[in-house]
């Protein structure tokens, strides 16, 4: 079966791994939510290193920060639901109702720094054509040689 689909399973007729694994699942995507939030609202993603062993390391630990001066207009609430979908434990961690009971959700937005934010965004989007473009470049030297 091709990845993305989804078969529904009636609760009666779940075993109780299957239900198990169902809420596994859910709790993975409520991790991969607090890293999209984290790039949506700054431009970069939470857990970033050039070693492949040291960004494992950190995903792992759950290490990550706000980092100054791209998180310094955005909300405690944001920063709080982030942290809360970002904790390695996933008994700890957000499940779906606290998420959207959080007050980030239920609570009406300020939109006037959405500008700032989108330049955010453009700004980290050009810096990574930029490497990539050195990437390319340096991958097509190797090639010649």
């Amino acid at each position: 079966m091709p990845s993305g689909f989804i078969i529904r399973i009636e609760p009666n007729k779940r075993s109780p791994e299957n239900a198990a694994f169902i809420q596994r699942v859910i709790l993975n995507h409520l991790w991969s939510l607090g890293v999209i939030m984290y790039v949506l609202l700054c431009g970069f993603p939470p857990f970033y290193d050039e070693n492949d062993a040291a960004l494992y390391q950190q995903i792992q630990k759950g290490k990550f920060e706000f980092v100054s001066p791209f998180w310094d207009t955005i909300s405690k609430q944001a920063k709080d639901l982030i942290t809360n979908l970002l904790i390695v434990d996933p008994k700890k961690r957000y499940n779906v109702d606290q998420a959207l009971k959080h007050p980030w959700f239920t609570e009406a937005l300020p939109t006037h720094k959405l500008d700032e934010t989108f330049n955010k965004i453009k700004d980290a989007k050009v810096k990574h054509s930029f490497r990539a473009a050195g990437m390319a470049a340096l991958l097509k030297n190797r090639m010649k040689k």
